[in-house]
């Protein structure tokens, strides 16, 4: 199965819920308000994306890459970034979000 990618696209409110599928490449792509609770987002590549004012709680990264990725004004309580493995990456800048048992991992 051939990876989706997304490149260069704004996305509203809700509008990107449903693209978030295993596999799945998006890049440089903005997201504005999303409602992303409770979510298993797994094996996902994210590459220079901007979420701002989205709400990511209780949701989980699993198996997922994230090159130059920024949050800003996002609510993360109790968002899981998963273990560090192989097929794991995460670097990625946090602005102004609000948390609560925001799980990150370690080396």
């Amino acid at each position: 199965m051939e990876a989706r990618i997304i490149t260069g696209r704004t996305f509203g409110k809700n509008d990107a819920e449903a693209l978030f599928t295993e596999g799945t490449v998006f890049d440089k792509c903005i997201f504005r308000g999303g409602t992303f609770t409770a979510l298993l987002l797994h094996g996902i590549i994210l590459l220079d994306c901007r979420f701002t004012g989205c709400d990511f709680s209780l949701s989980a990264f699993a198996n997922t890459v994230m090159d130059g990725v920024t949050f800003s004004g996002c609510k993360m309580s109790g968002t899981s970034f998963g273990e560090r493995n192989s097929s794991h990456r995460l670097s990625a800048s946090f602005t102004a979000v609000s948390y609560t048992h925001l799980t990150l991992p370690t080396n």
